[in-house]
């Protein structure tokens, strides 16, 4: 039961001395915008002799929101935007 009560007893001391964390030094609360860009390479073979897609071409995009902070969370909301190789067709989000 000493052994308990010791253990216990250094829990509390490491708990109570231990530095408290240091608070960030960024804000992630806010407005936010971005782009990205990228190459798509798209292959796929079709078993049954239904054939080959072969596909592949440029795609980019913008994304923007806003996130909330409330003590040690976080949430918020956002829209992107992606086009295709084509600029006709969108890509799947």
């Amino acid at each position: 039961m000493s052994r308990i009560k010791l253990a216990t007893a250094v829990t509390a001391a490491l708990l109570l001395t231990a530095p408290l964390a240091q608070t960030s030094h960024f804000e992630f609360g806010g407005f936010d915008a971005g782009g990205h860009f990228g190459y798509t390479d798209v292959e796929a073979d079709f078993d049954g002799g239904g054939g080959t897609i072969s596909d592949g071409g440029l795609m980019g995009g913008l994304q923007a929101g806003y996130n909330f902070v409330n003590g040690n969370f976080m949430w918020g909301v956002e829209s992107k935007r992606c086009i295709a190789k084509d600029w006709r067709g969108y890509c799947d989000d």
